[in-house]
């Protein structure tokens, strides 16, 4: 496939630098592939990386997508309140999004964001990534206020996270059932414990009070604690869209599902989110729900993706951790 053709995406990355005026002060290197391709911009002189180009897959997402992005991005780091997202870097023409023909003939849309120096939470200790986590939902809850007040919210364009588009017959990332590697019995718990968080999301609904505009994949390794003022930035909101405000949480432990830690983690997260923004007792009791929906969610990606970051790191034991996670769910 051309997008894992590294010909066709560093020559896209050198042919956007002209268009921030880095072409002799700059160079690009790759970081890594999964949806997108993204490239450090690294200063010729210094060495230091100035800032992130994400390279973005064709087909993944349409023009209109973007530009919802890159608003909310904005709109949240106007709102302020501790949010600081990644900032878009405009080019020298002040477009966010550019559009550029590779040398296989495909138009590619490519995005400049701000590079923050620091170290992500998914590098971080067990002791440390809980003590963070009351601030990172006190900092989701604040995300959750400003796009369920924000006034432009009904011009954004991004997907809907559903039952259907997360692992229904649907799903954007893939049916874990197509996985080959998955037995029959384990396939049954799966497929039992897909039923029951249908189930209880039909009997949760959706509403203003649950549902609205999310990060969606808030996972330790797109949160930054800055080596200059040691805050909490969030990154990547290339999969925002409409869902369950609650879920956000399960993206917060995706990969560790099965770790202890995780419901000392969901007591800090719901202390520091409620101490910003109501949630009922029965959005509290979702949250199983969600980190479960979101394991299974990830097991169809982690086939699609096999060469990527996440998967290399976990996947070693995955299918048979997530039959105990949904045997303790069902149970």
């Amino acid at each position: 496939m051309a997008f894992e053709d590294r010909t066709v995406t560093d020559r896209l990355a050198e042919d956007v630098l002209p268009l921030y005026g880095w072409q002799y002060t700059h160079r690009a290197r790759l970081m890594m592939v999964s949806e997108n391709a993204s490239y450090a911009i690294v200063n010729r002189m210094t060495g230091s990386t100035d800032a992130v180009l994400r390279i973005s897959r064709p087909g993944y997402h349409t023009l209109a997508e973007l530009v919802s992005e890159v608003r909310w991005i904005d709109a949240l780091a106007v709102y302020g309140h501790g949010i600081n997202p990644a900032k878009v870097l405009p080019s020298l023409n002040k477009s966010c999004i550019q559009s550029i023909i590779g040398n296989d003939g495909v138009e590619y849309y490519c995005i400049m964001f701000e590079y923050i120096d620091g170290v992500c939470l998914e590098e971080c200790s067990d002791e440390k990534i809980l003590e963070c986590f009351e601030a990172l939902g006190r900092m989701t809850a604040r995300m959750h206020i400003q796009s369920a007040s924000w006034k432009d919210i009904v011009s954004v364009h991004r997907m809907h996270f559903d039952y259907d588009n997360i692992i229904g017959e649907h799903a954007d990332w893939g049916r874990w059932q197509d996985r080959s590697d998955i037995d029959g019995y384990t396939a049954s718990v799966m497929a039992e414990a897909s039923d029951v968080i249908k189930l209880r999301l039909s009997e949760y609904g959706i509403n203003n009070a649950n549902y609205g505009l999310i990060h969606a994949d808030m996972r330790l390794a797109n949160i930054i604690i800055a080596n200059d003022d040691n805050s909490m930035r969030i990154i990547d909101f290339d999969d925002c869209g409409f869902g369950w405000f609650v879920s956000d949480f399960a993206a917060s432990v995706s990969f560790m599902e099965e770790k202890a830690i995780v419901p000392y983690l969901k007591d800090a997260w719901l202390n520091g989110y409620t101490g910003v923004r109501t949630l009922s007792d029965r959005d509290a009791a979702m949250t199983e729900t969600f980190v479960m929906m979101r394991r299974l969610q990830l097991t169809a990606w982690m086939a699609g993706h096999p060469e990527s970051s996440p998967v290399k790191l976990y996947k070693e034991n995955w299918i048979e951790n997530t039959k105990a996670l949904a045997q303790k769910y069902i149970s």
